[in-house]
């Protein structure tokens, strides 16, 4: 089991260059859950970009 820290900043802050985290949260991550592979990435990322256009050219 592996284990990380999953932090988050605000976008305004990042406008303002301060880097202070607003949350984090220590993920455990069990051997068994998936792994992200760059295929299923890249078709996340083409469905994703897919629905946005259908939905733009719909408007």
């Amino acid at each position: 089991m592996s284990e990380y820290i999953k932090t988050s900043i605000s976008r305004e802050k990042l406008y303002e260059r301060n880097y202070t985290r607003d949350s984090f949260e220590k993920i455990k991550r069990d051997e068994d859950m998936e792994v992200s592979t760059t295929d299923n990435i890249y078709k996340s990322v083409a469905d994703i970009l897919t629905l946005k256009y259908i939905e733009k050219s719909n408007v």
